[in-house]
């Protein structure tokens, strides 16, 4: 994997290389931040990449979302998965120059997804969150992004590169 852009886009160069990037500071409060899809790779809308959530006890060789209880992800299909977990998120196909926005209230043990400027649910009024399983209180959740084949995203963690406002009460990681 490579990282470009002040480190903020990755690159997955291989195939048969999986590259996770993960926030560098611990989600505290509500947190918002955005994912942009800028290449989409070889495979099918429903493999990767994975955006989301996880804790940071996760180890590398796992897959964010799909096989983790510790893990919250959005694929590109639309579907969000946690373990066992999954379903249609009702954001729809992500494609390429979509923003997926996420906000995390660890507080109530909620994330919300996002795209384009329009929320799947509330995160202000703190309803229609897709999952409500974050462990309450977590101190060590970070956003993440999971590449599997040659995909291109850049990550917005930071408040100067927020292509939307984070919803009011919710700030960004950095």
């Amino acid at each position: 994997r490579d990282y470009s852009n002040g480190a903020r886009t990755l690159t997955s160069t291989d195939s048969n290389l999986r590259g996770r990037a993960r926030s560098v500071n611990f989600i505290t409060g509500k947190t918002y931040w955005e994912v942009k899809m800028v290449y989409r790779g070889d495979f099918s809308l429903t493999v990767k990449p994975a955006m989301g959530l996880l804790l940071n006890s996760v180890p590398a060789e796992e897959a964010l979302g799909a096989t983790l209880a510790t893990g919250w992800a959005l694929f590109p299909n639309g579907n969000y998965y946690n373990a066992a977990l999954q379903g249609a998120s009702g954001v729809g196909n992500v494609a390429v120059n979509d923003v997926v926005m996420f906000a995390v209230d660890p507080a109530a043990g909620k994330l919300w997804f996002g795209k384009n400027g329009t929320w799947v649910g509330d995160p202000v009024a703190g309803t229609g969150a897709t999952f409500t399983n974050i462990p309450v209180g977590a101190t060590t959740l970070r956003a993440a992004v999971e590449l599997t084949d040659k995909e291109v995203v850049t990550a917005n963690f930071m408040a100067a590169h927020l292509v939307y406002s984070p919803p009011s009460g919710f700030v960004s990681l950095a």
